[in-house]
């Protein structure tokens, strides 16, 4: 089964994962998102990892979003991944925070209101 080198925060829509499938590709991946600094002493906190190695699964890959204003949430959803973009969601960023790969998409524009106050 492969494997998942990670970012622990924010990783990055895609860019800051890794799949790997050897220990060449491991080390490679290790290499890359740590900076050149290496893997971290087994005894560091959970608080300070920066990298972790999840174990891949066959299933589906869903991902959640939530959406606050002023402290409230004010939306939030539940989506599956398409399987054929997963290993490319890093380049497909800004089609997605745009809504561009929705169906029907190019019947839809971007929309965004403020609240205005005298």
């Amino acid at each position: 089964n492969p494997c998942f080198v990670k970012r622990t925060f924010d990783t990055l829509a895609g860019d800051g994962v890794v799949k790997v499938t050897s220990l060449e590709e491991f080390q490679a991946a290790m290499e890359r998102l740590s900076g050149s600094e290496g893997m971290q002493p087994a005894d560091t906190s959970g608080e300070n990892q920066q990298l972790i190695l999840q174990q891949g699964h066959p299933g589906d890959v869903h991902e959640g979003q939530a959406l606050f204003y002023e402290g409230e949430l004010v939306a939030c959803y539940l989506t599956l991944e398409n399987p054929d973009m997963i290993h490319s969601l890093g380049k497909h960023r800004t089609d997605m925070i745009l809504g561009r790969l929705a169906p029907n998409a190019k019947d839809k524009t971007l929309r965004l209101q403020l609240r205005v106050e005298d």
